[in-house]
């Protein structure tokens, strides 16, 4: 349980950072909050033995919307598994939406890229809990997996949260993507452009720009 394995993370041909914690290194690359959008990015890839690199930009639209674009370049083709973990089961709908009902809420996803995810969930762990632990475990693990090798990939993902729906628009262009975001209850609509080195975030009074 305290293998990546276990982390909402993504794992390289099934593997996942190197086993020495000393080396699993990790730096914020970008941080800017207001009242109506935060960013957050980071990179991780010298963490992986099998990266060169893993970029993961994380933007918030207020109050429900996340917007997860990760950029992925392995040394070698390889394939991909973006995880996921709850306490209790997924509801699938697919081929690329789920969800997860709790009592005090609820939250959407969806895969908007890459398509033909195998997507797959367990209560089962991997390695399991020795039996001595006597660690009474409860919760679903959800993998969407990539089933072509190649060097590089990009995942685009969108929550939203207690079942409030955004309107949404997205495009891949070349190498980039656009997407447009209307949160509910709100005038404002807020346009996401992603590519590999660059992202920006514009909408009301944000126009913001980060380069990696």
């Amino acid at each position: 349980m305290w293998r990546a394995q276990s982390q909402n993370v993504i794992l390289v041909n099934g593997e996942s950072f190197t086993s020495n914690r000393n080396a699993a290194v990790g730096r914020i690359t970008h941080f800017r909050t207001s009242d109506a959008v935060d960013v957050v990015a980071g990179e991780a890839g010298d963490a992986y033995p099998a990266l060169n690199r893993w970029a993961r930009r994380i933007v918030f639209i207020k109050p429900n919307i996340f917007l997860i674009h990760d950029v992925l370049e392995a040394k070698e083709p390889a394939t991909f598994q973006f995880l996921l973990h709850a306490p209790g089961m997924f509801a699938l709908s697919p081929p690329d939406c789920g969800s997860f009902k709790a009592p005090h809420g609820q939250v959407d996803f969806q895969f908007l890229h890459p398509v033909g995810l195998r997507i797959t969930q367990t209560d089962e762990y991997e390695p399991p809990p020795a039996s001595w632990s006597n660690l009474d475990l409860s919760e679903w693990h959800l993998k969407a997996s990539t089933t072509a090798k190649i060097q590089r990939q990009h995942f685009l993902t969108m929550f939203q949260v207690n079942g409030r729906k955004a309107m949404t628009d997205w495009a891949r262009i070349e190498n980039s993507f656009q997407i447009s975001l209307k949160p509910e209850d709100s005038d404002t609509t807020y346009r996401v452009k992603l590519d590999d080195q660059r992202f920006e975030v514009s909408g009301g009074s944000i126009d913001w720009h980060f380069t990696d």
